[in-house]
């Protein structure tokens, strides 16, 4: 029995998700308007399927407040920001977020501790080291360190 994602299916889509017999499938129409249906890894698909679900969260949005929308420098900023990556950009990007997340997972406590807090919580070094009881030079240190063990982790992998 083929087994499509439950979603509403948008017609700016050029594919469609698949899934039968426990494998996962990629069902398009070329420029010749041939209908194909390529097999893929259960990676590819699960990139395919976020993708397709961030996507139609966006358009909902967009078409429910489209009429209420106001054309200001602020707003074509956002939708030029928006603008659809190529699958090959989005593949890549995956596996370097997932070699990042390894890298990160791999410091040790204290470092893990502080990078997130720095770059994924926009903590300045003066408030992490207050909220630490340290010098933002340690902190600063630390970060440094951190980085450059991720950065030798990705150079590895």
């Amino acid at each position: 029995m083929d087994k499509l994602p439950k979603r509403r299916k948008f017609k700016d889509n050029p594919y469609t998700l698949l899934i039968e017999n426990n494998n996962y499938y990629i069902v398009f129409k070329d420029n010749k308007n041939e209908l194909h249906k390529e097999k893929v890894e259960k990676e590819i698909f699960d990139v395919f399927d976020e993708n397709e679900r961030y996507e139609n969260a966006r358009l909902k949005e967009y078409s429910i407040h489209i009429e209420h929308f106001e054309l200001t420098d602020i707003n074509l900023y956002k939708k030029i920001q928006n603008k659809q990556q190529n699958l090959e950009d989005i593949i890549i990007n995956s596996f370097l977020i997932k070699d990042l997340e390894f890298a990160i997972n791999n410091l040790n406590e204290i470092q893990k501790i502080r990078i997130k807090k720095y770059y994924f919580d926009n903590k300045t070094l003066a408030q992490i080291a207050n909220e630490e009881n340290c010098s933002k030079v340690a902190i600063k240190y630390s970060i440094d360190i951190a980085i450059k063990n991720i950065s030798n982790k990705l150079k590895n992998n």
